[in-house]
């Protein structure tokens, strides 16, 4: 979702209720698949696919609840979004996937609080954000 239907849907009815989601993979088609399924349980998803879009959209657009980042973002590693996100806004949530099961350990050391390694279901990940949206209430 570039910042253009980040605008449309900001001015749209409950915005308030939804929680901000940034999705971070350099896959077009995981971003739309993911982008599909967490919108669908009243979530409010940005996408993006670069290291530096992320860091702008974190700059950008205030109150980015949870952050889903892959691992590798074509070529660039998704522990310099985390950091970035964590130092500017200390509350937001984290959730590291990586289709290496080694960068387990390196996105919790950054302060990721889950992670999933791919190949994985949407059902896991929605189950992870009802949870998240259940203890931010």
């Amino acid at each position: 979702m570039g910042t253009e239907n980040y605008e449309k849907e900001k001015s749209s009815e409950n915005i308030e209720t939804k929680i901000k989601v940034l999705f971070v993979d350099d896959d077009e088609r995981i971003r739309n698949l993911f982008e599909l399924k967490i919108t669908s349980h009243n979530f409010q998803v940005i996408t993006c696919g670069t290291v530096k879009e992320a860091i702008e959209f974190l700059e950008k657009i205030p109150g980015i609840g949870i952050l889903i980042c892959d691992m590798d973002i074509g070529g660039e590693s998704g522990i310099e979004v985390v950091k970035k996100a964590i130092k500017i806004s200390p509350e937001i949530v984290v959730i590291g996937i990586s289709g290496n099961y080694g960068s387990k350990k390196e996105f919790f050391d950054s302060g990721a609080s889950y992670f999933f390694s791919k190949p994985f279901s949407p059902a896991e990940l929605i189950k992870v954000l009802e949870d998240i949206r259940t203890a931010k209430k």
